[in-house]
């Protein structure tokens, strides 16, 4: 920036006949690089995340979405899940309500034993459940015992998972990842207890569900 200055500065007084004063030559290569950070600053703020994007599992396994949703007024809670194989398509959607009042770790690992229960119900013998809530799948993925409520989900769901399946995984994603399963928990505020749609989803998440098929 100081360089630019003086070139600037010497062009003014080969071509115009004006002499700067060394101050002043300094104080605007400052000034440009004090706005170049701001600038530079500013559009590094602005500079959209990648979204994440749901992607089918490998020929032969299930994808399980899962989440959960807290409605605190009604003084209760939802699970959503939705289960697709390799060519992202339906193999079943579900909303689940339950009454009560539990933290957001419990719902989530509540909706994982759900999501579980609904694919040994189905038959699926290689699966992958996968929510967007890191610390049950990572208290899933590493099979760590916690004394705790939630331990104590974790357990459940892992016993049953491995009699239930004969190839079974855990997994990740980031909230745009999973709409579709998030749409259905918050679908389930409008339930007495539990819809299931076979090969099929709701009108309510169906724009979610074709929007991951671009995939």
């Amino acid at each position: 920036m100081t360089m630019w200055a003086l070139w600037n500065g010497r062009n003014r007084f080969v071509f115009e006949g004006i002499r700067d004063e060394p101050t002043v030559v300094v104080n605007k290569a400052a000034s440009i690089w004090t706005d170049f950070c701001a600038a530079a600053a500013g559009q590094g703020s602005s500079v959209p995340l990648p979204r994440a994007r749901w992607q089918p599992p490998c020929r032969g396994t299930y994808k399980i979405n899962v989440d959960g949703a807290i409605f605190a007024d009604h003084h209760c809670v939802g699970f959503g899940v939705i289960i697709r194989d390799w060519e992202g398509q339906p193999i079943a959607a579900a909303s689940k309500r339950l009454d009560g009042s539990f933290s957001a770790t419990l719902v989530e690992a509540m909706a994982f034993r759900f999501a579980v229960e609904l694919a040994h119900d189905l038959g699926l013998q290689s699966v992958t459940v996968e929510g967007d809530n890191l610390e049950v799948v990572q208290a899933l993925a590493t099979s760590v015992e916690l004394l705790s409520p939630l331990g104590l989900i974790v357990e459940d769901i892992l016993h049953d998972a491995a009699q239930f399946f004969s190839d079974v995984s855990f997994s990740h994603i980031q909230r745009d990842g999973n709409m579709v399963a998030h749409g259905l928990a918050r679908h389930a505020r409008f339930l007495e207890d539990l819809s299931v749609w076979m090969e099929d989803v709701p009108a309510c998440v169906r724009a979610l569900f074709l929007a991951d098929l671009t995939f």
